[in-house]
């Protein structure tokens, strides 16, 4: 049975001691963060803090090709802040006619600690909590049961589509589509593959929608649950210290 989630039961305390709902909090005050914390070094501590993390969860190699993934989008941002940044003004190099700027280049580098910090953060809350448990923990808090199944379908949304994609390029292919060739053939491949998939996305919300509510998902009647998950402890510290030092930066960088 094909995974629709990257989520990888491991034994350690990343994913058995720390409950979902604290690592969701991990992950909003990481964000956070990741836009309030003003200077250079604050972000490079901030990013060797969540692979710290990954790596206790024995998570970092995949982190790390998730990150990769987001490599195109860094060279954008370089390329664009380190020739057009409307403050440049020190000229770091030449490349013929091109002029990199500093200023660019520091805006640049800045930018790409927030999207790769945001990134890592995700990846400590998405490949160390189960989704089912996230569900659980959010209505147990307080929240909506629709706010859990929103932060749940983003946790398998990735997934989900990875492997529809998959089982539609091989269903074409078994009728004699090429997936390779020039500019022109691959966009007909893509075109044949991305029709498919938003149908088959469409009717998969349908009959998801269909199963939630035959379960009552919308009754307005207390709630009880199948499993007691315990909170291990200092859970509730560790939460308040988050806040704490996520208040402490913003206020910080308002000051500053």
């Amino acid at each position: 049975m094909t995974s629709v989630t990257l989520y990888r039961p491991r034994a350690t305390f990343v994913h058995q001691g720390v409950d979902p709902f604290t690592k969701l909090v991990y992950l909003l005050c990481s964000i956070v963060m990741a836009f309030a914390i003003p200077t250079f070094w604050g972000a490079a501590g901030m990013l060797v803090l969540n692979l710290g993390v990954l790596a206790w969860a024995r998570e970092l190699k995949r982190s790390l090709q998730t990150i990769l993934g987001s490599l195109l989008l860094l060279v954008t941002i370089f390329v664009i802040q380190g020739l057009f940044n409307p403050a440049n003004r020190t000229l770091l190099f030449t490349l013929g006619p091109v002029h990199v700027y500093q200023e660019g280049i520091l805006f640049a580098l800045t930018i790409s600690f927030r999207v790769v910090n945001i990134i890592a953060a995700s990846c400590v809350f998405v490949m160390t909590t189960s989704p089912a448990r996230v569900m659980d923990a959010c209505v147990r808090y307080g929240l909506p049961p629709k706010a859990g199944y929103v932060v749940t379908s983003i946790m398998q949304i990735i997934p989900t589509m990875l492997t529809s994609v998959a089982r539609i390029r091989e269903a074409q292919q078994s009728r004699g589509m090429s997936m390779s060739g020039n500019v022109l053939q691959r966009f007909r491949s893509f075109l044949a593959v991305f029709g498919p998939m938003v149908l088959s996305s469409l009717i998969s919300i349908q009959d998801r929608a269909i199963a939630l509510e035959v379960r009552g998902f919308s009754a307005r009647t207390k709630r009880t649950f199948y499993v007691d998950h315990p909170v291990p402890r200092g859970m509730v510290l560790l939460r308040a210290l988050l806040l704490l030092v996520t208040i402490a930066v913003v206020v910080w960088r308002l000051a500053s």
